[in-house]
């Protein structure tokens, strides 16, 4: 067994190697760029050409492995494409989206006519995301699905991110999104504290750690980890540990199915403040209803989209009421949503510390916030809980795709054990 542990560490640069020289037969996913109605495998979304766009940057040969760690990248030049900074930059990104598959994102990157943001991971993010399984480049359309979601319609430099923004990405595969709004894209939350600016996907929060590299087409920002498109609401629930008690009682009161169902808000009370609500002392038709009462199936609202005012139906029957802050904090009920914006594939969590009391539901009104507008707290996407970032990278890899995944894995191992 050791000597086999060798071998694969031996071997495994040559599997690197053939995931960049692959010539599978693989059907290239094309992306579109207007946003298209996007809910789990891949779907083939497809555009017409996009033209004229710049020469692209010659390959003469492909490196054997993807370096383990970050050089130091260059800015490369305000001329420059994004597609064509890749190679500027010094990312080794540039080696496999220069093969004729990924022209689809390729001819995106490098098209002049728009204005975008590319999130690239750096060398360091795409050695172990390709080491891990989770990325395999000699799986076209699968890595087409995760690099759209890399990719912004909007142009967005760091010193346009105040706090936190939400950026619709390119990513559209209506398998895999399920947001109940036609047209809807799955997007991506920024945030931006001092010198740190942040890019999460509901489960990774990746860091940036060269931004604002300007293009003529947008802005390029190299990160420190591989995004992973969302997965469902279940599956992201169960990887937060702090919100284990609210997953705990999905199943048990009949709301997974609510919870699975497409374009869902849920707000979800942290451990914390189920065990200060005893709801083990509860009655079960007390806790049913309560769990419920947590739960709209009214559509996904993130919390750039909430209206002071705004009532919700849940998934009980009764009704929640929204209040924002003039700093854009948000209220339900007069509790404050302290983490906002844990995206899904179907909807959108957010995160709050207490449990709300579903017999005041009749008694809502307008003035329920007054002692909270003065000290409002800022919402934030990471500061509280965050999720078990192996557990998501799983159920992207392994749950959300299945036995396409699996069989990866499978062959992978073999290989290397052959090797």
């Amino acid at each position: 067994m050791a000597k086999l542990s060798a071998f694969a560490l031996l071997a495994f640069p040559l599997l690197a190697l053939a995931q960049f020289t692959s010539t599978t037969n693989d059907v290239a996913t094309t992306t579109s760029n207007n946003v298209a109605t996007t809910s789990n495998p891949p779907v083939v979304t497809t555009t017409a050409p996009l033209s004229p766009t710049p020469a692209t940057p010659s390959v003469s040969k492909l490196p054997t492995v993807i370096p383990s760690t970050d050089p130091s990248y260059s800015s490369g030049s305000p001329s420059n494409t994004i597609y064509q900074n890749l190679a500027a930059a010094g990312l080794f990104l540039q080696y496999p989206f220069s093969e004729p598959k990924y022209a689809p994102l390729s001819s995106i990157l490098n098209d002049q006519s728009i204005s975008i943001t590319f999130f690239a991971p750096g060398d360091a993010a795409l050695a172990s995301s390709v080491a891990s399984g989770t990325v395999n480049l000699t799986k076209t359309e699968n890595t087409t699905n995760i690099f759209d979601y890399h990719i912004g319609h909007t142009a967005v430099s760091s010193s346009d991110v105040s706090s936190y923004s939400l950026l619709t990405s390119y990513f559209n595969n209506a398998t895999f999104i399920r947001l109940g709004t036609p047209g809807a894209a799955q997007p991506l939350v920024m945030e931006k504290s001092g010198n740190s600016f942040t890019v999460i996907d509901g489960a990774i929060t990746a860091n940036v750690i060269l931004g604002d590299i300007k293009c003529s087409n947008g802005y390029l920002h190299i990160i420190d980890q591989v995004l992973l498109p969302p997965v469902d609401a279940l599956r992201t629930l169960s990887s937060y540990g702090d919100l284990s008690v609210f997953y705990g009682l999905l199943d048990p009161n009949n709301v997974t199915g609510p919870v699975s169902g497409q374009g869902i808000t849920i707000f979800a009370p942290s451990n914390e403040a189920w065990t200060a609500w005893n709801y083990t002392t509860r009655a079960g038709g007390i806790l049913n209803r309560e769990v419920k009462y947590h739960v709209t199936t009214s559509g996904v609202f993130y919390t750039t989209q909430f209206k002071d005012g705004q009532v919700l139906q849940t998934v009980s029957g009764q009704f929640l009421q929204i209040n924002v802050a003039a700093n854009g904090s948000v209220f339900v009920n007069g509790v404050p949503i302290t983490q906002g914006n844990v995206l899904t594939s179907n909807g959108v969590i957010h995160i709050i510390p207490e449990v709300l009391d579903y017999t005041k539901s009749t008694n809502i009104n307008m003035s329920f916030t007054t002692n909270y507008l003065a000290t409002a707290p800022v919402i934030s996407s990471t500061s509280t809980s965050k999720p078990n970032k192996n557990s998501a990278t799983s159920m992207w890899r392994e749950g959300v795709l299945g036995g396409v995944w699996g069989a990866i894995v499978v062959a992978t191992v073999v290989a290397r054990l052959i090797i």
